[in-house]
C-alpha cells in the first residue's frame, strides 16, 4: 500500500486525537502512580518506580490511538456518521472497460481497493494484464478518485501488449458504483472509459 493525498485538512483529525491522547494519559497516569506509591508501600523491600513518565505515557497512548484510527474508526458509522469524511472504497469491484484500441473494444474487468486512512492501494486485472497504483488522490469535494498506475500485460497476453504507466480518474457515483476514464502514457496513447460496481 502507498499513502494518498486527500483535499480534507488532517490536521484537526489528528489535533483532537492528541487531545483525547492527553486525556487519556492524564488520567492513567494518576491511576498507575496512585498504584505505584500503594506497591512501595506494600513492598518496602522490593525496588518498584515511584511514578510513570507523562510524555513516555503520552507517545504510547497517541501511537495505539492513531493505529486504532487508521486501521478501524476512520470507516467505522454510527446511524450514517462517521469521524472521517473520507470515502470506504474498500474492496473487490467488477465491471469494464471501453478503450479505443481497434475501434472500440469492451474489456471485462476486476479491482481490489484496499485502504486505511493514510494509504490506498489498487488493482486492476484483465484476461491480459494487471495494473497496480503508485500514487493516487481522493477529492471529496468533487467525489473523485485520481490514481496512477503501472501495468504488466500477461506472459499469455499479445507481443504488441507491453508494460506502460497510466493514469485513472474515477467519480464516486455512490458506495457501490463508481465511473471514469483512463488514459495511457504517450508510447501506447490509448483511452477509454471505465464502469465498475461493487461486489456484494
Amino acid at each position: 500500500m502507498h499513502s494518498y493525498s486527500t483535499d480534507i485538512n488532517k490536521l484537526t483529525l489528528l489535533s483532537k486525537i492528541a487531545v483525547f491522547s492527553l486525556l487519556a494519559s492524564l488520567l492513567l497516569s494518576s491511576i498507575l502512580n496512585y498504584l505505584l506509591q500503594k506497591a512501595v508501600a506494600l513492598f518496602p523491600y522490593i525496588e518498584i518506580p515511584t511514578s510513570i513518565s507523562l510524555k513516555s505515557l503520552f507517545g504510547v497512548i497517541f501511537l495505539l490511538f492513531y493505529l486504532l484510527f487508521d486501521e478501524i474508526v476512520w470507516k467505522t458509522s454510527v446511524r450514517g456518521l462517521t469521524l472521517s469524511k473520507t470515502p470506504d472504497l474498500r474492496g473487490e469491484w467488477k465491471g469494464h472497460v471501453v478503450t479505443d484500441y481497434n475501434g472500440g473494444t469492451e474489456i471485462d474487468v476486476k479491482v481490489k481497493i484496499e485502504q486505511k486512512w493514510t494509504s490506498i492501494a489498487i488493482t486492476l486485472e484483465t484476461e491480459n494484464s494487471r495494473s497496480k497504483s503508485l500514487a493516487a488522490s481522493i477529492l471529496t469535494s468533487e467525489s473523485r478518485l485520481i490514481y496512477y498506475y503501472f501495468n504488466e500485460p500477461r506472459s499469455t497476453s499479445l507481443e504488441t501488449m507491453h508494460k506502460h504507466y497510466g493514469v485513472t480518474t474515477l467519480d464516486i457515483i455512490d458506495s457501490n458504483k463508481l465511473e471514469g476514464q483512463y488514459f495511457t502514457c504517450r508510447d501506447r496513447k490509448t483511452y477509454g472509459e471505465i464502469y465498475l460496481k461493487k461486489c456484494d
